[in-house]
Order: structure tokens, then sequence, then C-alpha cells
């Protein structure tokens, strides 16, 4: 006989095992017990006592309105610690650490607990800022992760990623953020398609260091994109990726530019502020710190791709353009209309890592 392993991801065990475990950034109110003999001078002077560290703040605004703050010393997150931070918001879902969907083996931490979504895009400044405030000023060389939580795994290594990293950023010439690419420009903007063609050169410097081309890609684009303005050259912000000193220069650009004072009517008119918008703009501004990543390899935006792209084997994802194993896939846009539904597929690769009942021998 021989026996069958399954690798198990569970979200729930996950946050279990880091229940209360509160972001090493977020404080909350410390109120003094009666009797206890703690003030506003203890606090001061009181640094981390049994694990928890204090903060006398004032009422300036580090934990609200309070004057004593506190937060946990280390982090319950520590135990899912990957050698890449992966950070994600989602204002339906508690704090924690949860499996991302796809292949098992790669987490990600919500930074939009409590947040709620009135802003509209603009909540993702609200939910990354304090998270790249926080690394910036104590390692701003560390790499990490910025993406939507409809991005799924496929099963790279992290020597595999880092060097598809590596590799995007020396064939940009230097530019640290990584941001996905995509289709089409959205949202339009004036200018960008001419701007952003004019970046090719670019992508074709890319390919080479990858060993790909533009004819081999042709093949797993959408139908009608025919032409050098509706190409897989346009930027998707639903994953950026780089050194967190980088990522907050970067998200400081886009906080300015993401605004859209007078958008067109239609299914624009609700967005003021729009991160791709912003982004689209700062990279055509200083395109020597922000790049694409045009392989698909690192990161690939699903969105009207045809279901050739991806092959499933040996428990890994395989993207058959650039023939090797896929990092991540962004299945953005789960209502739109389209030939393939990539949501439809990743609920469908992440159940078939599911323990089934019955016995297997």
């Amino acid at each position: 006989r021989r026996l069958r392993v399954r690798v198990h991801q569970s979200a729930s065990l996950a946050n279990w095992l880091t229940a209360g475990g509160v972001l090493p950034w977020q404080w909350s109110c410390f109120n003094y017990p009666p009797g206890s003999g703690k003030d506003d001078g203890w606090c001061r002077t009181a640094g981390i006592q049994d694990g928890i560290e204090y903060s006398l703040a004032e009422g300036n605004g580090q934990c609200g309105k309070c004057w004593c703050c506190s937060k946990p010393a280390g982090s319950s997150l520590a135990a899912f610690r990957q050698k890449i931070d992966i950070f994600f918001g989602d204002t339906r879902r508690a704090s924690g650490v949860y499996a991302i969907p796809g292949v098992p083996g790669r987490s990600f931490t919500n930074l939009g607990a409590g947040l709620t979504w009135h802003t509209g895009y603009y909540a993702k400044m609200e939910m990354f800022e304090p998270a790249l405030k926080y690394w910036a000023e104590r390692d701003p060389s560390k790499i990490a992760i910025l993406m939507d939580s409809d991005v799924g795994y496929g099963g790279c290594s992290d020597e595999e990623l880092m060097a598809r990293y590596q590799k995007i950023v020396a064939a940009s010439g230097g530019a640290t953020v990584v941001l996905a690419a995509e289709p089409w420009l959205n949202p339009p903007a004036r200018g960008v398609v001419e701007a952003e063609t004019r970046l090719l050169p670019r992508r074709d410097a890319m390919f080479k260091a990858f060993g790909l081309t533009g004819r081999a890609l042709r093949e797993f684009l959408p139908a009608g994109t025919q032409t050098p303005t509706d190409d897989y050259m346009f930027l998707n912000s639903g994953f950026v990726m780089g050194p967190v000193g980088d990522l907050r220069r970067a998200f400081d650009c886009v906080k300015r530019e993401g605004w859209w004072p007078n958008p067109p009517p239609g299914p624009y008119a609700k967005d003021r502020w729009d991160d791709q918008r912003g982004f689209h703009k700062c990279m055509l501004r200083d395109p020597a710190r922000i790049t694409i990543d045009y392989t698909s390899t690192l990161i690939a935006t699903m969105f009207g791709f045809e279901g050739n792209l991806m092959d499933f084997r040996d428990s890994h994802v395989r993207n058959r353009f650039g023939n090797v194993t896929q990092c991540f896939m962004h299945t953005d846009c789960k209502d739109c209309r389209q030939r393939f539904v990539w949501g439809d597929w990743m609920r469908w690769l992440t159940r078939s890592f599911r323990p089934r009942s019955g016995r297997e021998s």
C-alpha cells in the first residue's frame, strides 16, 4: 500500500492560530485600571512590560483620542512569517493571516479589517499607508507585495519569485517597483496610450532576458488585441511588489496623482480617485522607479486571456507562454463577460487541494 499525503490549506485554522494578533503598527487605547497606580507618568516611561508596549500619545491620534496607547510588542503573525510578506485589504474580513487561493503554500495578511469602502478605491491608501510607513521606517529594503484579494498563487518557489523579480528590475533599467500588466488601458487617460507605447523597448528587453517573443504571446492574448495600442502593455495595480521604502514613495505619488476631478459618465463616474490611474501617471513621470511585468510569469492579469495560457500539472500551475511554474494570477472582474472565467477556474484549483471524504489506500 502507498500512503497518500494531501496538502491542506485552511484559512480558519490560520486565523485561529493568529487570533487576537494585532498588526504591529496598530495601537489601541489603554485604560488605567482603578487602584493600579498607573497614570500618564507611568505610561510615559512604561516601555515594554509583559509583552505589551505602551506609549503616551496625549490624544494625538496614535490610538484615536486616547491618552495612553498599547500594542503587543511582538505579533502572533510571526508564526506565518514568509521570506516575502504579502498584504491585501478586505474590509469584510477580520484581521489575520489567510491562505492565498490556488496552490497551497502562501498566505497574506489582511490590512482592511475595521475600515469601510466608503471612499471607493481611496480605501486602498487607508489600508496600505500605515503598513508602508511602519516598515519603511524600520527596514526600507524589505521586499513586500501588496495585492488584491482575488490574486491566486501558482506554486513558484521563493527562489523563482525573487529571480524573476530581479530579472524584471534589471531589464527595466533598475526600476524596483513592479506591477502587473493587462491588455487594455483602464481607466482611460489622455495621452497615456501613446506614452506607454514609447516604453515598448523596455518590454522587448524584458522578453529578451526571459527568452520570450511578442509573436509567441499572440497565441494567448484576447481576440482582437492585434495592435500596439491593444497589447499586453498597460499596467494593472492589483499587484505591486518592491522594497517598502520605494513602495512608500510610489504610493505617495499615486496618492497625489490618482484624483480624477471630472470622470466621464458611465462605469467610472463613481471613481473620483483611482490607484491604477495614479500608477499610470507616476510610472510615466518616473519610469526609472516603476515598471511592469510584461512577461506574465511573476504576475499574470487573467481577464480576457484564452483558457490555454495556464496549465495545471504536478500540483503546480504552468504558464505556457513563459514555460515556467506561475507565481501569481490576478482573476479580476469576476462579473465581467469573458470567454474563459478565470475566477471560476481559481475556485476549482483551490478546491482541488481540499481533503475528500473516504479512505484512500
